[in-house]
């Protein structure tokens, strides 16, 4: 299995940005409690983005029983 095959789909694309981003979270919790806020900056900043490419990904989902466009 290649790594492109973990992104193939729309709805696999949403859960690994999503997993980033809670991932980012986790990190940049235990970042400011260590008191380095470059570092803290960089992780929350990675964590929104990937939130919202998820989000993106996740609108471009089509719900099951709809044709795709």
């Amino acid at each position: 299995m290649s790594l492109r095959g973990l992104f193939d789909t729309d709805e696999e694309r949403a859960y690994w940005f999503s997993a980033l981003a809670r991932l980012c979270d986790a990190v940049s919790i235990s970042i400011v409690i260590s008191a380095d806020p470059i570092y803290a900056l960089i992780t929350i900043i990675l964590g929104t983005i990937g939130r919202e490419v998820s989000g993106y990904y996740k609108l471009q989902i089509t719900p099951k029983g709809e044709p795709k466009p």
